[in-house]
């Protein structure tokens, strides 16, 4: 009986007090005769002594008129859950049903005012990864990584009804790190010819571990993201300097980092020059793209060569798309009801498809 008062007490404190709101032995008192329990002011103070003997997170609290007790987690405050809680929900590759078990553990060391104010974390859309099991993936790589196994496992994409399907399947890999990039876990190390490579853990199927390696190379993740623009492979790594709209400037030092040389630039006040050794590939390219006229580079000229090549494959696109349409307006004013205007504009049609194709 007496245990059982006692973990009702528990019970009491853990789902109405916090560190900024506790109860005093009057208020146990009354939500305790509400459970059908009549009990004095001492027995409530001997319940109390004994839990926190038996390490229970209780505190005692002095006031000027009373003394008022709070339960409180040893793990994690509020704001640092808020934190963990927001990172395993933005997760779109974790199954949901993961998820809640991972946060359920977590608010089990919460007190009941504090799940109210936890309510409103981020909330993000789940994919289907259909039966690849991301928690089951980190597991096993983090047993090849610490024991020093060699792995096997396909790779994986989708078709056009966006199932999951293997394309290929990778031997003889040597697991080294698993990194989290822009919300995504990547498997970095070495293939069976001692080449960096990484892959999305997400899209990795049949992971299984080998035989031991004795390969003990590090990689050096502090570089990495900047070595492999966007996590493509680079072809080379090169000094790049960029002349950037003065208001990007959040922007730049957030994607190159605190540590991206920045100047002003002498001949514009509403530009500023950025410079930082970057890997050149596709990703660096796309994302000098994405940033429009707002961004310039200036040197190397290998990427301003790039990206003069990439420009122009884009404008040849939906050249032919602009002839297309032009033709058709043509079509329409001229051609309609008249025979002899028709026959010309399918000729001229012929030319266009044979010059485009």
């Amino acid at each position: 009986m007496a245990i059982n008062r006692a973990l009702l007490v528990l019970n009491i404190l853990k789902e109405n007090t916090n560190e900024d709101t506790g109860l005093s032995i009057k208020e146990i008192i009354t939500i305790l005769k509400d459970s059908g329990y009549n009990v004095t002011r001492n027995t409530v103070r001997s319940d109390i002594s004994s839990l926190i003997d038996e390490g229970f997170n209780i505190r005692e609290t002095k006031g000027r008129s009373n003394i008022s007790y709070f339960h409180y987690s040893s793990e994690f405050s509020v704001e640092e859950c808020r934190i963990i809680l927001d990172s395993i929900n933005s997760n779109k590759f974790i199954k949901r049903n993961i998820k809640n078990k991972i946060i359920d553990k977590i608010l089990d060391n919460v007190s009941y005012k504090d799940k109210r104010k936890l309510r409103n974390c981020t909330l993000v859309k789940n994919l289907n990864t259909e039966n690849i099991d991301i928690n089951e993936n980190l597991f096993i790589l983090d047993r090849a990584i610490y024991n020093n196994l060699y792995i096997s496992f396909s790779k994986t994409t989708r078709d056009l009804n966006k199932k999951i399907i293997i394309y290929s399947e990778v031997n003889n890999f040597i697991p080294k790190e698993i990194y989290f990039h822009n919300n995504r876990y990547y498997l970095i190390g070495l293939n069976y010819k001692n080449e960096i490579r990484h892959y999305r853990i997400d899209r990795l199927a049949n992971i299984s571990c080998k035989e031991n390696h004795n390969n003990r190379e590090n990689i050096n993740l502090s570089s990495y993201e900047f070595i492999n623009f966007d996590m493509f492979n680079a072809n080379k790594v090169e000094r790049v300097e960029l002349k950037v709209n003065i208001y990007l400037i959040n922007s730049i030092i957030e994607k190159l980092g605190e540590d991206v040389s920045v100047r002003k630039c002498l001949d514009d006040k509403n530009y500023f020059i950025a410079s930082k050794l970057l890997g050149i590939n596709k990703g660096l390219i796309r994302w000098i793209l994405k940033q429009g006229v707002d961004v310039e580079v200036i040197s190397p000229q290998s990427l301003i060569d790039d990206l003069r090549i990439e420009i122009e494959k884009m404008r040849n696109l939906y050249k032919k798309w602009k002839l297309f349409f032009r033709c058709q307006s043509y079509w329409h004013l001229n051609c309609y009801n008249n025979k002899e205007e028709s026959d010309k504009w399918i000729k001229y049609k012929k030319i266009i498809y044979l010059e485009n194709n």
